[in-house]
């Protein structure tokens, strides 16, 4: 089995009742092609960027979580729906981005009532036998953090967010 690229539409689907207070029953990634990389959007009420989250220029800059900037929407966003506790980030800031092989992420800070966490997420590109071309998707933290994000409750999932191909025309 071989590809051409991994540009198109991409669909994961939550086949259980486990859906964090109902924000995680389905996710839908687009994914572009890019000089060097790929872009990798999010499908929350509209299209939003999460990789890269910001600018190569950005990285290390603190951003608030209540900010209109389309990278604050962006995290605001994808935090709203990974996050199961009720606390929330009054500041964040891409530590790295990063790519190698099938493989791409972000590291973030972030800042919440005094306590600082690091998550990372990380996209894989797979080409699986039976379901063709796969986007996983996983998201990890230290220490608290790790307590408190939602992961694909599907079975046999290992709690990555394994998303299908659905269309290369986007």
């Amino acid at each position: 089995m071989t590809t051409t690229g991994w540009d198109g539409l991409y669909r994961w689907v939550n086949e259980t009742k486990k859906d964090n207070k109902g924000k995680a029953r389905q996710l839908d990634f687009r994914v572009t092609s890019t000089k060097d990389s790929y872009r990798v959007e999010g499908l929350y009420g509209q299209w939003h960027t999460i990789f890269p989250l910001v600018p190569a220029s950005e990285i290390g800059k603190t951003f608030t979580f209540d900010g209109e900037r389309a990278v604050q929407q962006a995290y605001r966003e994808n935090a709203q729906t990974f996050n199961t506790s009720k606390m929330r980030p009054d500041t964040w800031s891409v530590t790295s981005i990063w790519h190698e092989g099938n493989s791409m992420g972000v590291d973030v800070r972030s800042r919440a009532k005094g306590i600082n966490v690091s998550t990372y997420s990380t996209f894989t590109f797979l080409l699986n036998e039976s379901r063709g071309p796969m986007l996983y998707f996983e998201t990890s933290a230290d220490g608290i953090a790790a307590l408190s994000i939602f992961r694909s409750p599907n079975s046999g999932d290992d709690g990555i967010f394994k998303a299908k191909l659905i269309s290369s025309q986007i």
